[in-house]
């Protein structure tokens, strides 16, 4: 039971909690692709269609175990959340977990918070892997974009709470299907506190959550850019090390 003001419509979340499918299996990365392993991070909701779009939200830890979860949640074109990887792991390594989950979902669209740890996975996906489909920001009345580049999406004061008021809205309007029990209960304990700020109750997660906000901004938005096309130098980027 969250002390503070939920973000979330607990009434919704309780509902979508009893109506939760028990996921089809469970994947690891081995090597470059996935394969099915029963103590696989990735959790396997809907199986991949070939022709469909696919949209990955990423939220990066450090990798230290019983510390935060590093997670990619994996939305598809109608906003179902098909996939959720979530594991401990070095940020540098998570990259190439995200590399291959791209791939995997038909050259994804990938979204990845660039805050801190996140920093160094989002530069390795977009500028060492060269990773075609990574977001990136392009700085409000900048003359050119090659001077202003950035990769991966910075949350601060005012972001926040843009991307998750455009997660709640899409659970209020039934916009977006969430199979994942994790996520949902997340959701419970995602509270307003009294300073105003949006997070997690004192001694719980909320990876998920902005995982899955990071997702539904991207598919909202579909502001990924090709790394790879002529009007990016990703030589003038910032190093990974």
């Amino acid at each position: 039971i969250a002390s503070g003001r939920p973000v979330f419509n607990p009434d919704q979340l309780h509902r979508m909690m009893q109506e939760v499918e028990p996921h089809l299996y469970q994947m690891s990365l081995e090597g470059q692709t996935f394969e099915k392993n029963v103590r696989g991070e990735l959790k396997v909701w809907k199986e991949r269609e070939l022709g469909d779009e696919y949209y990955i939200g990423a939220d990066v830890a450090i990798g230290i175990q019983k510390g935060d979860f590093s997670v990619a949640q994996i939305l598809d074109g109608q906003k179902n959340l098909v996939a959720s990887w979530r594991g401990h792991i070095h940020p540098d390594k998570f990259a190439d977990v995200l590399f291959a989950l791209g791939n995997y979902y038909n050259e994804a669209q990938i979204i990845v918070e660039n805050n801190n740890h996140g920093l160094l996975t989002a530069v390795r996906l977009g500028r060492d892997l060269a990773y075609p489909y990574t977001y990136t920001d392009v700085a409000e009345g900048a003359l050119n974009d090659r001077d202003s580049f950035t990769i991966g999406f910075r949350t601060t004061s005012k972001t926040k709470p843009l991307i998750i008021d455009r997660l709640r809205a899409a659970l209020r309007d039934d916009e977006m299907t969430i199979s994942d029990r994790t996520t949902l209960q997340e959701m419970l304990t995602y509270i307003v506190t009294d300073s105003g700020a949006m997070e997690a109750e004192s001694g719980c997660f909320d990876d998920c959550v902005m995982a899955l906000a990071l997702a539904n901004q991207i598919h909202t938005d579909r502001k990924s850019t090709r790394l790879n096309s002529s009007h990016t130098d990703i030589s003038r980027m910032p190093s990974s090390a």
